[in-house]
């Protein structure tokens, strides 16, 4: 299966595209292979939910799309090595959810199950981006999963649980109608978070503050990143380095 999508979602503010100029370029960089694509939640979608509108952009996408294998993942993130995974009909592939957020999970699961499960017999599997799916398979759960972050988002008792928020909603609707569409997940290990010091795998996914005090809110494109001699985590390092080395590539470029 080659013809691969890599799709991010970005409402086209300064601060998403310049996360996205650095995700393409690592790409490029990495060897990766497949076909880099930005859908655009633009203002005629913006409802009372952004990551309503993000589907939605989603559903506009999949109308012309030729691509077998889409891989939806976030502008944060970079490739430090090639990723080569492919899904099946029926059989998904989605990053394993971190332990410190089991414990939510977990308290949120038999609320949420009860009021918006179709299928609530069936074992959910928990998992976070690089989703990995195939377009026929997104297709045939697109519109359910539209509905369901629609329902979800205006349930005054599901948003209030501790804890909950946008990334939530997004992530629980996934898991549920994939279930109910009887769609597996293969749970594999496909990025490492910046304040991980480990290099095994070939995507670093970088949301958090890092310890050398850089946060990508705060970041003004393209100034150079101070980056302490030797630091730790190296995932951290490698991307602030890699900021540092397309802010460099895109001036000389004279952009």
């Amino acid at each position: 299966m080659d013809k691969t999508d890599l799709v991010l979602a970005t409402d086209g503010s300064a601060y998403q595209n310049w996360q996205c100029e650095v995700f393409q370029y690592s790409m490029q960089r990495a060897g990766q292979r497949g076909r880099y694509v930005e859908i655009i939640n633009t203002s005629a979608d913006k409802l009372t939910y952004p990551t309503h509108n993000r589907i939605k952009a989603m559903k506009r996408y999949l109308e012309t799309s030729g691509a077998e294998s889409i891989w939806m993942m976030d502008p944060d993130m970079i490739f430090v090595g090639r990723l080569e995974m492919f899904p099946r009909e029926g059989m998904a592939i989605g990053e394993p959810i971190r332990k410190h957020w089991w414990a939510e999970i977990t308290a949120h699961e038999g609320t949420v199950r009860k009021r918006f499960s179709r299928a609530p017999s069936r074992e959910l599997s928990f998992t976070q981006v690089p989703w990995i799916i195939t377009r026929d398979d997104l297709s045939r759960i697109i519109e359910r999963w539209d509905e369901l972050i629609y329902e979800v988002y205006h349930d005054e008792m599901t948003v209030s649980l501790p804890g909950w928020n946008r990334w939530v909603t997004t992530s629980w609707c996934y898991w549920l109608v994939l279930a109910e569409f009887g769609i597996a997940q293969r749970v594999l290990p496909l990025a490492h978070f910046a304040c991980e010091d480990d290099l095994r795998l070939p995507v670093i996914h970088y949301p958090h503050k890092m310890r050398a005090g850089f946060y990508k809110r705060n970041y003004k494109p393209w100034e150079s990143i101070t980056i302490p001699d030797s630091h730790r985590p190296i995932c951290e390092r490698v991307t602030l380095e890699t900021i540092n080395e397309y802010a460099r590539t895109r001036g000389s470029s004279g952009q």
